[in-house]
């Protein structure tokens, strides 16, 4: 229960204004609840500050090192909260690779990730648990905590076992997110005869006549969408059609500055960068939510290039957005990303 006192009062204590009060204040305590000797009360030296990874040209020094019997088994880089950690990922990853470990863990007190370092992928696609303290509830984050960064199932190795099964699950599910979209697609615009029985019964049943198959087929195909149209049946595919118009040429201003003769996606590549730089904080929580439509689950903007259908790196670091868009949809998502960080539609003027 130490564990879950510590978190519920960290979670109603004022926050802390620079790293080492972080780490002082919650890191520590923390740790020490998981099972760490972080005052050497033991002798074995189980937790190391400002260690020493790598070479001198190369390496830094990571705030916090996890070893057992002389050997370090976890990296941890603090940051102080509010800062963004998408930018230290590559940093973090860099030290654990430098001392040769499997697992660290990138925090600024509030909000903790881990990676597994040495997987295959773009550094965000190797993070497996993120928490959020103040968000998430406090059992799922003690158990996560638990499960991943106790001392007991850090050295005993479970942990990372665990966590390689849950970032084998994540990817599975990314996968699936990704290409649900274009499976349903194909599912409505090439009907198999399972599907066309099962519409054929409801229609039936619950009108009381009956349509031949060929009709079922052509009304099933025929409820395909605008946004469900837009997946290529190829979404490897670097290029967008251009039956989508997306490359368009317009002209816009955004926040005050002209931008003549752009692509709808270009000016959609601008808004998200835009707006990134002035809500670099908070700016994935919120616009990982942005949908076309309620209830849809395409995801247009992401820090986890699997999730989105067809992406596109922008100029934000680990920020990637959905390209396979037409004009208007470019228009209306901007607008709705600008209403999301409440700036007034003024702040982009079409034409």
């Amino acid at each position: 229960m130490a564990l879950r006192e510590t978190l519920n009062r960290i979670c109603k204590m004022n926050t802390p204004t620079n790293e080492q009060a972080t780490i002082t204040q919650i890191i520590v305590p923390i740790l020490i609840d998981l099972g760490w000797d972080v005052y050497d009360d033991s002798g074995r030296e189980e937790v190391k500050p400002e260690y020493w990874v790598g070479g001198r040209k190369e390496g830094g020094k990571v705030d916090i090192a996890l070893f057992e019997d002389n050997r370090c088994v976890c990296v941890v880089e603090a940051k102080r909260p509010g800062v963004n950690l998408i930018k230290p990922v590559d940093q973090v990853l860099r030290y654990a690779y430098y001392e040769g470990v499997t697992f660290c863990a990138l925090t600024d007190g509030l909000e903790w990730r881990l990676y597994l370092p040495r997987e295959d992928g773009r550094p965000e696609e190797r993070q497996f648990v993120r928490l959020r303290l103040r968000e998430d509830p406090v059992e799922r984050i003690a158990n996560d905590l638990e499960r991943f960064l106790s001392r007991s199932t850090v050295v005993s190795g479970e942990a990372e076992n665990d966590a390689a099964t849950t970032l084998k699950q994540l990817r599975e599910k990314s996968d699936i997110d990704r290409r649900l979209p274009e499976i349903w697609y194909q599912m409505l615009t090439e009907p198999d005869r399972e599907l066309v029985t099962w519409v054929e019964k409801r229609i039936s049943d619950m009108h009381g006549f009956r349509l031949s198959t060929e009709q079922v087929a052509k009304i099933i195909a025929a409820t395909t969408t605008p946004s469900q149209s837009n997946y290529s049946s190829n979404p490897a595919s670097p290029e967008v059609s251009a039956k989508q118009g997306s490359k368009r040429q317009i002209d816009y201003t955004l926040f005050g500055v002209s931008k003549p003769w752009r692509s709808g996606i270009g000016m959609w590549v601008d808004v998200v960068e835009q707006v990134y730089s002035r809500h670099e904080r908070d700016f994935l929580e919120k616009a990982e939510r942005l949908r076309l439509s309620p209830g849809s689950r395409r995801v247009l903007i992401s820090g986890n290039p699997q999730s989105i259908n067809r992406y596109k790196p922008t100029k934000a670091p680990g920020i990637y957005i959905e390209y396979s868009l037409t004009q208007a949809e470019c228009v209306r998502l901007a607008y709705q990303l600008l209403k999301l960080f409440e700036h007034p539609p003024s702040d982009l003027s079409i034409g």
